[in-house]
């Protein structure tokens, strides 16, 4: 088997970073790549097919003390300012929310403490506190390989944004079981963390391709429901079929139409929050362009952006 190995040290990466620019060129990839040390980001840019990036960080970064420098060793005990390398850097390369993920998540665990219901508010908290991984995954992941919030931190955006709309639902029509609602808001697209691989990749994963977000989040509520003692069938039942009809219609991937309120409430707001979101991309794409853009096949319509108060 052919293969690649990836020294680290201090000049043989930036030699490396050249051959796997060279190799990416020519759409070579290798079945195999080990990096060491410093190689790994050459071998995880080559994997990822990130042409020119570490070349780009290096040129951009080699001065920032942030990057490298004696003063990560009082804070982190390394040359490279981790924090730094893993957190801001990734961000110029990645689509990432423009919104504060640590305060957006802060407004999630409100929700979650907010809720009364003893079996909900344990069901929530068992993934949104007490479940590390999932809310490390959940807080960066995308809601979408394209279309709306397909960047970093769009899962929990659009969860917020939803769980918002349901709020104000809730408070609106006082028929709506509101701990019912928020429930299924910030649950009802927790199976696109399985359903999409993470960043650089963001792409359908294997479960994603054969059972999708829908059915798994419903899966993954389901058992987690039977793992807390005296958990009523019929609020489970509830609970999942929102999440089973948050999509509307049978050709837009539920394999249920709303039948509670709630339900409807929640497939509202989505669908609400995904095209708006979606909107705000096209027009954000188009620049200063006030002109006509054309047929948008999403919205079935010609679309241009308002025109500016004079």
């Amino acid at each position: 088997m052919n293969g690649l190995v990836l020294e680290g040290g201090t000049f043989r990466p930036i030699f490396s970073s050249g051959v796997m620019d060279a190799l990416l060129t020519e759409d070579i990839m290798l079945p195999y790549c080990i990096g060491v040390s410093a190689g790994i980001a050459d071998g995880v840019s080559y994997i990822s097919k990130q042409k020119g990036r570490n070349l780009d960080i290096i040129t951009k970064y080699r001065n920032d003390k942030r990057y490298m420098g004696p003063g990560n060793y009082r804070k982190q005990k390394s040359l490279f300012g981790l924090d730094f390398v893993f957190g801001e850097i990734p961000a110029d390369y990645i689509p990432t929310t423009d919104k504060d993920i640590k305060e957006m998540y802060a407004k999630v665990v409100a929700y979650v403490n907010s809720v009364k219901n003893p079996y909900l508010s344990k069901l929530l908290k068992m993934f949104f506190v007490e479940d590390k991984e999932f809310v490390k995954e959940f807080c960066r992941h995308s809601a979408a390989k394209s279309v709306h919030h397909g960047f970093m931190g769009g899962l929990l955006e659009h969860t917020l944004s939803v769980t918002n709309m349901c709020e104000y639902f809730a408070g609106a029509y006082p028929l709506i079981h509101r701990d019912l609602l928020i429930t299924a808001a910030l649950f009802h697209d927790m199976g696109k963390i399985d359903e999409i691989a993470p960043f650089p990749r963001n792409d359908y994963t294997d479960d994603g391709q054969l059972l999708g977000h829908i059915f798994i989040g419903a899966q993954k509520i389901s058992a987690a429901a039977a793992a807390i003692p005296g958990f009523p069938k019929k609020l489970e039942n509830e609970l999942v079929h929102c999440i089973l009809a948050h999509h509307g219609k049978l050709e837009f991937g539920s394999p249920k139409v709303p039948a509670l309120m709630e339900a409807m409430a929640l497939h509202l707001a989505d669908n609400a929050d995904a095209k708006l979101q979606t909107l705000t991309e096209v027009f954000h794409q188009a620049g200063d362009n006030m002109e006509w853009l054309g047929f948008n096949r999403m919205f079935e319509s010609n679309l241009r952006q308002t025109s500016p108060e004079e």
